[in-house]
């Protein structure tokens, strides 16, 4: 592996993964600190505060981040059978069941590391759509052992039954917030964007996947093909890459696991579309990003959370949305999305079956881990998914 890959890498496990949760976290605030020494106590999680999501605090995408990261190494053991990945495969997957509700089905998107238990009230269709798709390709790899499985079995079963239950018309389509009230993320049917639409049946076609239960396999079937009908498109929507990589992870899914032949044609259709994307959006954003007149930019450190005046969204079912994420606000931070790009890119591109990855677009990965291995780089997304993309085969192994 280069060894700007295994900086990345190594990167991301020593300030953003903390070992006593087995999670991955947002953000550093100083130099040389952990990604969760500045996490909100857990009282102020319980209080919903700042939003009932945990947005800008750096614990609202731990499941997201580590759903990739599990899936990224179950891709690399199984191009190269190399069995030194699984210590840290177990450890990420614990840090997701940790954050899974084999009852309820509810998946939080991080828990507080001052207890291992607090966490935020909502979650998210993204968060639930890492989970799963991780949870499935682990299911079927040798690195799974039977412990592992019966707790997937477990976990996409009670999701599944979450979503036959709560998204229902009474719901607005609305997988709902923990204590039983919509959120603003979280419809899986109904008014969706185009990425959107296949989120519901994936969920019950993984349940029917690890269960071979028929019940999971009718719902599926009744909304697959609305659902893929949906997803079409002629030109490409505006998207952010996370969005895309989200689809991404849903049309290959379904290609890997639903044996009917004759949607097969349209999954690689748009799986190859997406992957042109991805790859052109990496390559571009990379040969731009490296540019010495972004090195400052790419450094800039994040304040605390409780130290950023929040973007003010007002009340949502009885919950307010004070959002300091400091991420959206492209003038203080306009590395942050396109640099974030070129690794999402690069898997959206890996992901498209019976495609291999350009020496351009491996140059694009390598060359933004080099210009990132040379700073103490803030946030863990860049490093996560640059390496997540050499994992996933956008570089020599």
């Amino acid at each position: 592996m280069e060894s700007c890959i295994v900086h990345m890498w190594e990167t991301v496990f020593a300030r953003f993964f903390c070992p006593e949760t087995e999670l991955l976290y947002e953000f550093i605030t100083e130099k040389g600190g952990n990604a969760w020494t500045h996490l909100p106590p857990p009282e102020t999680i319980r209080q919903q505060i700042p939003n009932p999501c945990g947005w800008g605090t750096g614990m609202e995408d731990s499941v997201l981040n580590g759903g990739t990261a599990l899936d990224a190494l179950v891709t690399y053991y199984n191009r190269t059978q190399d069995r030194r990945v699984k210590p840290t495969a177990d450890a990420l997957f614990r840090g997701l069941l940790r954050c899974a509700d084999g009852e309820s089905g509810f998946v939080a998107r991080s828990v507080s590391p001052a207890d291992s238990k607090a966490h935020y009230i909502e979650s998210s269709r993204d968060q639930y759509t890492h989970w799963v798709c991780a949870a499935v390709r682990l299911y079927d790899s040798p690195l799974c052992d039977p412990t592992q499985k019966e707790a997937i079995r477990r976990v996409l079963t009670a999701i599944a039954r979450r979503c036959e239950q709560q998204v229902t018309p009474e719901h607005d389509y609305h997988l709902l917030r923990e204590d039983g009230t919509r959120g603003k993320v979280n419809r899986l049917w109904g008014e969706l964007a185009l990425h959107e639409w296949l989120r519901l049946p994936l969920f019950y076609l993984a349940a029917f996947h690890v269960t071979e239960d028929p019940h999971w396999q009718a719902l599926y079937q009744h909304d697959r093909n609305e659902a893929l009908a949906r997803s079409r498109f002629t030109e490409l929507p505006k998207y952010r890459m996370y969005c895309f990589l989200q689809m991404q992870y849903s049309l290959r899914t379904l290609y890997d696991l639903d044996p009917d032949p004759t949607i097969r044609p349209l999954l690689c259709e748009l799986m190859t579309r997406l992957a042109e994307h991805g790859e052109q959006t990496a390559i571009a954003n990379s040969r731009e990003y490296r540019k010495p007149c972004y090195r400052k930019a790419l450094a800039d450190r994040f304040r605390p959370w409780n130290e950023v005046e929040p973007l003010r969204q007002g009340l949502f079912e009885g919950y307010l949305y004070d959002n300091p994420a400091q991420s959206e606000r492209r003038t203080d931070f306009p590395t942050f999305y396109p640099v974030r790009d070129i690794g999402e890119g690069a898997i959206i591109a890996a992901l498209c079956p019976n495609r291999s990855c350009s020496a351009d677009l491996t140059e694009a990965v390598l060359g933004m881990a080099q210009t990132l291995a040379e700073m103490d780089f803030p946030t863990v997304y860049a490093p996560l998914y640059l390496a997540c993309a050499a994992l996933f085969g956008c570089s020599d192994v």
